[in-house]
């Protein structure tokens, strides 16, 4: 196993390119169709590489005007004024009845960002616009020093991303979501030897977020509140071209300070 782990080839989970809307994604691997509203904080994250190719996203509202996503997503280059936030968004290829869409004034990466593999895969998008009312879509609720989640916690992922390799989701592209268990880092780094205290692992017997789903939320249950864990940030591909069990996420109460500062200081 240790030989495997040196081997191992990191996949990004924002690989894929696409042309123009509609674009169509395969599905977290091994997921379910969400029922409508059930992740009312879900954002679909468009980012524009040039005037005609660009990537889908996920992301999580946080308040009125603050997006969370991914660093990855926004590098090496994008087009802000071609970019696109769909928040309350069901189908992909399709507007739902209680969408929202917005323009992105701003994005701030954190500063330490190099690579996915490196760590501090984490991104603040300033919507061009706020929220005006909290109904259908609604801001996640971010982590306290005071919440634990291990194995035993009810935890799940949602997102447009990919089924497996080249698999096309049919249309009109339904938002999935798959539970997911969180990994001891033991296990973890049996897949990726170089395993940082501000990553966190999850997924198991078929279940895992993949290629357009990075930048979206890893929320786990605590109490009546669901708490974001984590932002999807990469996967891994063995030697033998098989996908590893579990992907790997950005520790969302590591980035807290970044989060705090960045909105408060740049709000309005």
């Amino acid at each position: 196993m240790p030989a495997l782990v040196l081997v191992c080839v990191i996949l990004l989970l924002d690989v894929t390119t696409v042309s123009s809307l509609p674009r169509l994604r395969s599905s977290i691997i091994g997921g379910q169709r969400a029922a409508k509203g059930r992740w009312p904080w879900m954002a679909q994250v468009y980012v524009a590489k040039t005037a005609d190719f660009g990537t889908d996203c996920g992301g999580s509202l946080i308040n009125e005007k603050w997006v969370l996503s991914a660093a990855s997503c926004f590098k090496p280059n994008f087009i802000k004024e071609d970019s696109l936030v769909r928040l309350g968004a069901y189908w992909l290829s399709m507007e739902s009845d209680h969408e929202l869409q917005f323009g992105l004034r701003k994005v701030i990466i954190h500063p330490n960002y190099a690579e996915s593999s490196k760590g501090d895969n984490i991104a603040l998008i300033r919507l061009d616009g706020a929220v005006a009312a909290f109904t259908f879509v609604e801001p996640v609720t971010l982590p306290s020093p005071t919440d634990v989640f291990d194995k035993s916690s009810d935890c799940w992922i949602a997102g447009w991303g990919m089924t497996g390799e080249n698999v096309l989701l049919k249309e009109p592209g339904v938002l999935q979501e798959a539970k997911v268990p969180i990994v001891p880092d033991e296990k973890c780094k049996r897949c990726f030897n170089n395993l940082l205290p501000n990553m966190v692992c999850a997924g198991g017997k078929g279940k895992l977020a993949w290629e357009g789903d990075i930048g979206g939320p890893l929320v786990c249950q605590s109490g009546k509140q669901w708490i974001q864990v984590g932002i999807a940030s990469f996967g891994i591909l063995t030697p033998d071209n098989k996908i590893c069990t579990t992907s790997f996420y950005t520790r969302v109460s590591s980035y807290m300070d970044f989060i705090n500062n960045n909105t408060r200081l740049t709000a309005g």
